[in-house]
C-alpha cells in the first residue's frame, strides 16, 4: 500500500460561493463547483501541487506520459468526489488505481493536409491512407465530417484543396486530450517531414500544411470501420494561398516505397538515426530562412552519420570524416567523390562561418547542392541496410572502410 496523507488535503479544502473565478486569497485556486452542495470547492495550492508530485512518482512506466493538465483534472474530480461524499473512503491509492488502469487504446486518426491532392481515390501504405476527400465519403459515409463541401459560396476547411490522411493504430490514452493533441501534432509534422523530404522541393514542401486559412485545424477519431468516435477543431495557420502539390500517388510510394518503411516501423538504432535524420531534413525544407535550413541539412548529416549518440563538437577531423563517408555514400565513381568530398569540406566552412561568427552567405544553390547530396546518401543508406541487413551505424562505416581499399 502506498501512503499519503489525503485527510489533511481534505481538512484544507475550504467552500466558496458558486463561482469559477479565483478566491482572492491567494494560497486557494478552485477545483469548481460542487452541484450537490452548490457551492465552489477550494483546495490549498501546495496541499494539490504536493498531491501531484506524489501521483506522478507513483504512476506506471506506461502512465508516465499522462500530461499534466491531465492529472490536475483528475485529481481535481477525484477530491471533489470525496469532500461531496463524507462517507467516502479516502484512500490514495484509489486515486492512483484510477490513473494506472487507464488503458492504452488503438484508434485511427483522421486529419486534412491542405494543398496536397493525389491522382486517385485511395492509397493505403499500411500505416497510412491517403483519401480523396469526395471518395472519403461516399465510401464511409461520414457525412456530417464533411458538412461543407459542397458550398460553393465561400472557401472553407471542407471544400479547399486538401487530402484525407488516416493514420492507423495509433496508441494513446484517449482520455488526455492533451496527450492526443500532441500525438497528433507529432505525426502530422513527422508525415509532411517524410513527404517533403521524397519530394525533394523548398517550393512545393512550404506549400504543405495540416493548418487551413484562421479556420481549423481538425482532426476525428476513427474506429476499424472508418466510422467517426469523435472530433475535435482549433485556429491557427494559413496555407490558402500557398498553391498545389499534386501526388502521381502510385509511382511517387512506389519510387520511395523504402523510405516511408521508417515513418511506422524502426526497430534497430540504424532505423532509427534514419528517422531523426529525415526529419530534420525535412524541417530544413520547412523553414523559410536560408541559413537556418542549410544548419538543418547540417544537423541532419550528423544525426545519421554520427557514431557518438551524446553529440560532439564538429571538429575538422570529424568534418573531414563525415564529408569523406558521405562522399562514398553518394557515388562509386572516383573523381566524383573527389569532387563531392572537397565541396562537402567547402561547406563545412560555411557552417562554421554561421555557427561562429554569425555570418551568413548562404545561396540557394548552396542549401539546395547540400539537401541534394544528404538526401542521397540517407537513400544510399537505406538501401545498403536492406540488401545488408545492417543495424548499426558502425556497420555502415566497415562497409565503406572496405570499399576504400578496394
Amino acid at each position: 500500500m502506498t501512503d499519503f496523507d489525503l485527510e489533511n488535503i481534505i481538512s484544507n479544502m475550504i467552500e466558496g460561493p458558486p463561482t469559477l473565478f479565483q478566491p482572492d486569497d491567494k494560497d486557494y485556486i478552485s477545483l469548481g463547483i460542487s452541484i450537490k452542495l452548490e457551492k465552489s470547492i477550494l483546495v490549498n495550492k501546495n496541499d494539490i501541487y504536493a498531491l501531484m508530485t506524489f501521483v506522478k512518482k507513483h504512476l506506471t512506466l506506461l502512465h508516465s506520459c499522462l500530461t499534466d493538465n491531465f492529472l490536475y483534472k483528475t485529481i481535481s474530480s477525484y477530491l471533489m468526489k470525496i469532500y461531496d461524499d463524507k462517507s467516502e473512503k479516502k484512500d490514495i491509492n484509489d486515486l492512483l488505481e484510477i490513473l494506472n488502469n487507464l488503458t492504452y487504446k488503438k484508434t485511427n486518426i483522421y486529419v486534412k493536409i491542405f494543398n496536397l491532392q493525389t491522382d486517385i481515390e485511395e492509397y493505403d501504405f499500411g500505416s497510412f491512407v491517403l483519401y480523396d476527400p469526395q471518395y472519403f465519403i461516399k465510401k464511409n459515409k461520414n457525412l456530417l465530417m464533411y458538412h461543407g463541401i459542397n458550398d460553393k459560396s465561400s472557401a472553407n476547411s471542407d471544400n479547399i484543396i486538401h487530402t484525407g490522411l488516416v493514420f492507423k493504430d495509433i496508441e494513446t490514452f484517449l482520455e488526455d486530450k492533451d496527450l492526443l493533441n500532441y500525438i497528433i501534432q507529432e505525426k502530422i509534422r513527422e508525415f509532411i517531414n517524410f513527404i517533403s523530404v521524397a519530394l525533394g522541393d523548398k517550393y512545393n514542401a512550404q506549400k504543405l500544411n495540416s493548418n487551413f486559412n484562421h479556420i481549423s485545424m481538425e482532426y476525428h477519431l476513427l474506429d476499424d470501420d472508418m466510422h467517426e468516435r469523435s472530433s475535435s477543431f482549433s485556429s491557427e495557420g494559413s496555407t490558402f494561398t500557398k498553391g498545389n502539390v499534386i501526388l502521381n500517388t502510385n509511382l511517387f510510394f512506389n519510387n520511395h516505397n523504402r523510405f516511408f518503411k521508417l515513418f511506422s516501423k524502426r526497430d534497430n538504432q540504424l532505423k532509427e538515426k534514419l528517422y531523426k535524420s529525415i526529419l530534420w531534413l525535412g524541417k530544413s525544407l520547412q523553414t523559410e530562412n536560408i541559413s537556418d535550413s542549410f544548419l538543418q541539412v547540417t544537423i541532419a548529416l550528423e544525426c545519421i552519420l554520427a557514431r557518438n549518440e551524446k553529440g560532439y563538437f564538429i571538429s575538422p577531423g570529424i568534418a573531414y570524416t563525415l564529408s569523406e563517408v558521405l562522399a562514398f555514400l553518394v557515388t562509386d565513381n572516383r573523381e566524383a567523390r573527389i569532387k563531392i568530398f572537397m565541396e562537402l569540406k567547402k561547406l563545412y566552412g560555411l557552417r562554421s562561418s554561421i555557427v561562429h561568427s554569425g555570418k551568413s552567405n548562404i545561396t540557394f544553390q548552396q542549401y539546395n547542392d547540400f539537401f541534394q547530396i544528404v538526401k542521397i546518401g540517407i537513400y544510399s543508406i537505406i538501401d545498403l541496410m536492406e540488401e545488408h541487413k545492417f543495424n548499426n551505424i558502425n556497420d555502415v562505416y566497415d562497409y565503406i572502410d572496405r570499399i576504400k581499399f578496394q
